[in-house]
């Protein structure tokens, strides 16, 4: 009798500790109940072998008393000892502005090819635009999660302005080991001059291309 005493206790033990498993994540936990288009993607951004989750939704927020935007969130969620918990948001759905934006494309990347993933998002406008839209690059630095922005562009370092190159705008981009390659078309005042919205970017002066970077935490174009 002794012996037994002794056993059922240890066993039942082991048994508990053996069934510890991580969380089961469930999308629903994230988002609210006028949530749509609920996607989610993986993605190791601390490079520990365990992915974490990448929670894309769309929602009915209010802007002011009077209206309300549909805006696209982003959310990157981490099992922190067994449970599921958001580290980082995308900060401009919450920003209340007017704006809408939708989900273009997203892309596990190495755009600095440390061997670490980086996630490249991009975003597209509410209505059709000369630009593509922008991006942002989900990433780990020195442990704490982040959302970083496509740095902002200064036109006048990139256009001839005596040669009368009047816009740029962003047509495409695209995730290489060397950073992320954004592709530009100039236009030119004469060539704009005179004609209607809809065939005003109809003729363009010349290409551009222009690398950005990810150097100590900070997208950086060359």
């Amino acid at each position: 009798m002794k012996i037994t005493l002794w056993v059922l206790p240890l066993i039942s033990i082991l048994l508990v500790a053996g069934c510890q498993t991580p969380g089961t994540f469930n999308a629903s936990d994230f988002t609210p109940p006028n949530a749509q288009d609920i996607s989610v993607q993986d993605a190791d951004f601390n490079g520990d072998g365990i992915s974490e989750k990448v929670l894309y939704y769309k929602s009915d927020d209010t802007v002011d008393s009077q209206s309300k935007t549909t805006n696209q969130h982003l959310l990157v969620i981490s099992n922190e000892n067994s449970q599921w918990q958001t580290v980082k948001e995308d900060a401009f759905a919450n920003s209340n502005k007017a704006v809408l934006r939708f989900l273009r494309d997203h892309q596990v990347v190495d755009i600095n090819n440390d061997g670490n993933q980086e996630l490249l998002v991009q975003w597209s406008y509410e209505r059709p635009m000369p630009s593509i839209g922008s991006y942002n690059i989900v990433t780990v630095i020195n442990g704490e999660y982040k959302i970083l922005d496509a740095p902002k562009l200064n036109n006048l370092e990139y256009l001839d302005i005596e040669s009368g190159e009047a816009e740029m705008h962003l047509r495409s981009i695209l995730a290489t080991r060397n950073g992320i390659e954004e592709n530009y078309t100039i236009y030119c005042q004469e060539d704009m001059e005179g004609k209607p919205m809809s065939n005003l970017y109809e003729k363009s002066c010349r290409e551009l291309k222009i690398t950005v970077t990810l150097d100590n935490g900070t997208l950086i174009r060359q």
